[in-house]
This record gives structure tokens, sequence and C-alpha cells, in this order.
């Protein structure tokens, strides 16, 4: 007879998403918050980025420059 594992999670999980200027570039990060049952978080996980914005020549690019791309 095969042994079965099973795991259940009674709560939450709340994606979460910024972004920064760095570098003459626009980085995206994600994390997540871990909530139990009740809605108090049990932890959350570190930012990790998730995509950049730039120029493909290099140079920088600006709040102005994403302001514009994002009318």
């Amino acid at each position: 007879m095969k042994k079965i594992n099973l795991s259940t999670f009674y709560g939450t999980v709340e994606l979460k998403m910024f972004s920064l200027f760095e570098g003459g570039r626009v980085v995206t990060y994600g994390y997540s918050i871990h909530k139990d049952r009740n809605g108090n978080e049990t932890h959350r996980t570190k930012p990790v980025p998730l995509s950049s914005l730039g120029w493909e020549d290099g140079s920088s690019f600006t709040e102005n420059d994403y302001k514009v791309l994002h009318r």
C-alpha cells in the first residue's frame, strides 16, 4: 500500500507588486503575504524582480518616459 501525504492550508495568499527606478530602468518586483484563516499575517516572501523596462540603446528610462507610455 502506498503512503499518501496530504497538506492543507486554510488561509489566503495576497500577491503584491511594486516598481522602482533603478539604473536607468523600471524594475517591477513581486512578493506575497500569507495569512491564516483569521486574516492574521503569518509571513511574507522577500521581493523578487519580475520584469524590467528600459530603452534598447541603454539610455536612461525616466519617470516622464514612464508617464508618457502609461497614459
